[in-house]
């Protein structure tokens, strides 16, 4: 019997647009490679959080997802953002983790590898009080580019009007 692979949903094709602009814009942040690598890695909590700004300044309504797990062997925190928006999950990042989808949509309610090996979530407001401090996110911390975002956020909403004009 043949086993059948699950189809990915696509999601919202303007929450995936808006996406994408948010990572067109990271990239050409002065202070990216501070911050990230060309993978993405390391950019997951400013590009969830301006991702997030942006939606809500349109309409939507998503949830701001933090995880992250300890590895007690070692010590290392390793740590992840990401969106969920109705029963979906938009990972603006996950690149990082070998896909080639600049945007990777997922059912939220279907475990997944990567999102599996975090055992600690925070949702919505927890996770922005969370993320939002420099002490625990340092320079990925989107505290330490409030201008920054706000002129993003800004210049999304301009683009987006101007591909759907």
């Amino acid at each position: 019997m043949a086993k059948h692979r699950r189809q990915r949903p696509e999601g919202d094709p303007t929450v995936v647009r808006i996406l994408e602009l948010v990572r067109d814009e990271l990239t050409q942040h002065k202070r990216f490679d501070s911050y990230a690598d060309p993978d993405m890695s390391g950019a997951c909590a400013i590009a969830s959080y301006v991702g997030y700004v942006a939606l809500r300044a349109m309409g939507y309504e998503p949830e701001f997802v933090s995880a992250w797990r300890i590895d007690f062997d070692s010590g290392h925190l390793s740590s992840h953002c990401w969106l969920e928006l109705d029963g979906l999950r938009y990972d603006a990042t996950a690149t990082q983790y070998g896909t080639k989808d600049w945007v990777f949509v997922t059912d939220a309610s279907i475990r997944h590898q990567y999102y599996d090996r975090y055992d600690k979530r925070l949702y919505g407001s927890a996770a922005l009080y969370e993320v939002m401090d420099p002490s625990v996110w340092g320079e990925q911390s989107p505290q330490r580019y409030g201008s920054w975002v706000k002129s993003t956020v800004r210049k999304l909403q301009d683009r987006v009007q101007d591909a759907c004009a």
